[in-house]
């Protein structure tokens, strides 16, 4: 069996920043590619690597299992774990778990990486072995959103917090709007899907907050696309930055001028990124999720978004029915007269002489 010796000698990073660097050390112990299976998660590292060792014997094989800390943000130089933890708090190991398997694990990620000649059954059976030792999410814990923002050397992501309540969405959106929820939620937890979800409809219909809604409830990394950075999505250096957020789901709001028909002479460069994004080599390799929403008509978007297969789902958001409405305003003590449909933004934004009951009652409906 190989060891780490005949790689690289101590003191080198195995953790270089190229992301393609742990198939090639797979590589050179094992003569082939991998196949590889991540999972982004927060790690219990000792506690797994313990069940690791112990499950294919590798606590008298120290030459099997590279050990690494972190300095503050910098990762240090590797050094050889002669299995003594001591007082040091684990940052990630690469283990050698037997020939054609290789594993590395840290506080946030797992990677798994195996030949043609490991079972996937044995590599689902891991996964779930390991599942036991990720830490569990904190009840009403904040979730956080991620925004593309311009570097100095390219892109980068800055990170916010969702601050809106979470709206009930039974109570919130009319009663069609169930199986859609259920339709997007099944796709965006799905890693094997790619694709485009389309929602639009007039401002105040509840697009925005049905947004804050899935990001709440949906354990994936999302990342929003500002207007001001629509011109990214033409620059060379995009698709290598988003092909480091593999399962992200990419949002970008009010973007009708950016999916508008390219046969009207509206459209723009941009639509033909988001295609290839959607659907495609691309899609497979990027693994990137796409959510569009506009407040235009759907005639006046590209034909192109709505293919089917690359278009997983769409939905029109519109005024509340009378009868949602009335239910609303009167959990919420809301002056509403119940004579018209109306939108959840206008509704929660009723002109009231009592301000504080309206301050009070207000969720957050934006558009």
């Amino acid at each position: 069996m190989p060891n780490f010796n005949n790689i690289v000698p101590p003191g080198y990073n195995i953790l270089s920043d190229d992301e393609f660097f742990f198939n090639r050390i797979f590589l050179m112990l094992f003569g082939g590619l991998a196949n590889e299976r991540i999972s982004v998660n927060k790690y219990m590292v000792d506690k797994a690597v313990d069940f690791i060792m112990d499950k294919y014997g590798l606590k008298d094989q120290p030459e099997k299992v590279r050990y690494y800390v972190y300095v503050g943000k910098k990762k240090s130089e590797l050094f050889y774990l002669a299995r003594n933890h001591g007082k040091q708090t684990a940052a990630g190991y690469t283990l050698i778990l037997r020939e054609g398997l290789l594993l590395h694990i840290n506080k946030n990620m797992l990677n798994i990486l195996f030949n043609d000649n490991i079972a996937v059954s044995e590599i689902i059976e891991l996964e779930k072995e390991l599942e036991e030792f990720t830490k569990k999410k904190k009840a009403g814990k904040k979730k956080n959103f991620f925004m593309i923002v311009k570097d100095y050397d390219g892109f980068d992501l800055q990170k916010y917090k969702v601050r809106h309540p979470d709206p009930d969405i039974g109570l919130h959106y009319n009663d069609d709007f169930q199986e859609f929820d259920k339709s997007v939620k099944s796709f965006l937890n799905d890693k094997s899907r790619t694709g485009l979800i389309l929602m639009h409809g007039k401002t105040g219909t509840g697009k925005t907050t049905y947004i804050r809604h899935l990001i709440s409830h949906i354990n994936r990394r999302f990342i929003f696309l500002p207007l001001f950075m629509a011109e990214a999505l033409t620059s060379p250096d995009l698709l290598p930055f988003l092909s480091r957020q593999k399962n992200s789901i990419l949002i970008i709001e009010d973007s009708e001028k950016l999916i508008a028909d390219r046969e009207t002479g509206n459209g723009r460069p941009a639509v033909s990124t988001l295609l290839n994004i959607s659907d495609g080599l691309l899609s497979d390799a990027l693994g990137v999720k796409l959510i569009c929403t506009f407040n235009t008509n759907l005639s006046k978007i590209d034909k192109a978004l709505l293919r089917k297969g690359r278009m997983i789902n769409r939905y029109e958001f519109k005024e509340l029915s009378v009868e949602k409405a009335s239910k609303i305003a009167q959990i919420h003590g809301l002056p509403y007269d119940g004579k018209n449909p109306i939108t959840i933004g206008d509704l929660f934004n009723i002109e009231n002489n009592n301000a504080e009951i309206q301050i009070k009652n207000r969720i957050g409906y934006t558009i």
